[in-house]
């Protein structure tokens, strides 16, 4: 028997991949419910997920999947993003549009990109800030990078690796940067100029689905409590003992490994010490519709401490606007009010114009990410590849963003347990 520890999108995918393989399983879901941090719920007359989570497709693979599992269910938006900085609506990406900035910071920023381009140094940068200021030059590390990113990572740059940025930062041409420098766009930038979105049901109408194809093998409510690695045995906090021939986790690594009662000594202490930041989601219900006209906007201004602003696209019969607004926190800052988040919030708004003084939500509340984003530090580095090689020969996958320890999309979750299936069976 296969174990799966949570039913995520990584989870689920890689249980409806083994039963089309005909291999016997069993998914373990402390929660109530599937779906993971990629669930949806209704309020009053609005849907909202847990947080903004949108469905980025780059491969065939995963569209054939989606769409043979969801048939005819999505909507495909063209993304429109921003940034809100010092008065300016810039679109997104920040690097191919300086052209909305007042005149003189086009020049600062144009002249330094310029000037970066022929010191030839951007590849060889090992440091996110360094590879950064290296990449786009000290004006636009100035006006937008470095408060961004250090507003949004809660640290220093240059404590921060940038195994991650190869896929998540748009790397324009020459030419582009000069084209948004004249205020023309250059629109479909990115890893995700598109998204799909489910048409009911929100985010979680996805994992819902799935859920359904494997119904009669989801024990929700089900909490590891202790897994026993040579002896192959599950334990929950029933006093239930589980025999499996392996395991396919999906919770984080760090969780994984307090979980292990035989790891060894020294990976189980390195876990503790892998870092991460937790997103604490303000849900925003408002009775006017298309309240910002963006699906997201960055805020990377110090004066507001929200990093990023969104929309939720909505299911069918919605009415006004359901808003996120997102406010990070290192794993060890105490757990903020939600009162106090909510006001800062709606202030913001009402400062930034996005709403009027007049305007109340009709919904305000707040769901929290723990963890959200991994952290890729120096530590992560040494960790994961002796972590992995421990995890194999005790035949365990741990897959996903959280369980692979990784800044990844709900397209790589879902490939990602496809690939585990493919894996052990």
């Amino acid at each position: 028997m296969i174990a799966i520890i949570g039913a995520g999108m990584a989870g689920l995918s890689a249980a409806y991949h083994l039963a089309e393989r005909g291999a016997k399983y069993i998914i373990y879901e402390k929660s109530s419910a599937p779906g993971g941090l990629c669930r949806s719920y209704k309020k009053l007359v609005h849907t909202f997920d847990y947080a903004g989570h949108f469905l980025h497709i780059r491969t065939e693979e995963c569209r054939n999947f989606v769409e043979k599992i969801h048939p005819g269910g999505f909507v495909i938006h063209e993304r429109q993003a921003a940034i809100i900085t010092g008065g300016a609506r810039v679109p997104y990406p920040f690097q191919a549009h300086l052209g909305f900035l007042e005149p003189e910071e086009v020049v600062s920023c144009l002249s330094d990109y310029i000037r970066i381009l022929l010191e030839k140094r951007g590849n060889r940068e090992k440091t996110f800030g360094r590879w950064l200021l290296a990449n786009f030059g000290e004006g636009m590390f100035k006006r937008f990078f470095k408060p961004y990113n250090e507003k949004f990572w809660k640290c220093d740059l240059d404590d921060i690796l940038v195994d991650w940025t190869d896929w998540s930062i748009p790397m324009p041409e020459i030419n582009e940067v000069v084209r948004g420098a004249l205020k023309l766009e250059n629109p479909g930038m990115g890893y995700n100029p598109t998204f799909y979105y489910p048409k009911q049901g929100g985010i979680g109408a996805l994992a819902s689905t799935m859920a359904q194809k494997v119904n009669g093998a989801i024990k929700s409510g089900n909490e590891v409590k202790e897994i026993r690695a040579k002896e192959k045995k599950l334990v929950f906090g029933n006093g239930e003992v589980v025999e499996y021939d392996a395991i396919i986790s999906t919770a984080p690594m760090s969780k994984l490994f307090s979980l292990i009662k035989d790891a060894p000594k020294a990976l189980k202490r390195a876990a503790n010490h892998l870092n991460w930041i937790a997103v604490d989601c303000v849900q925003l219900g408002f009775k006017r519709e298309n309240v910002i006209k963006e699906d997201w906007i960055y805020i990377p201004d110090e004066k507001y401490p929200f990093y990023r602003i969104g929309k939720y696209p909505g299911s069918d019969g919605d009415l006004g606007t359901a808003l996120f607004v997102e406010f990070t926190r290192r794993k060890s800052d105490p757990i903020p009010e939600p009162e106090a988040l909510i006001n800062e919030a709606v202030i913001g708004l009402r400062e930034l114009g996005i709403v009027t003084g007049k305007e109340k939500p009709d919904v305000a509340e707040v769901v929290t990410l723990d963890p959200a984003y991994v952290s890729y530090d120096k530590h992560r580095r040494w960790f994961l590849p002796r972590a992995q090689v421990y995890l194999e020969r005790m035949n365990i996958l741990s897959i996903g963003r959280y369980g692979a320890w990784e800044y990844s999309t709900m397209e790589d979750a879902l490939l990602a347990g496809k690939r585990a299936a493919e894996k052990i069976v």
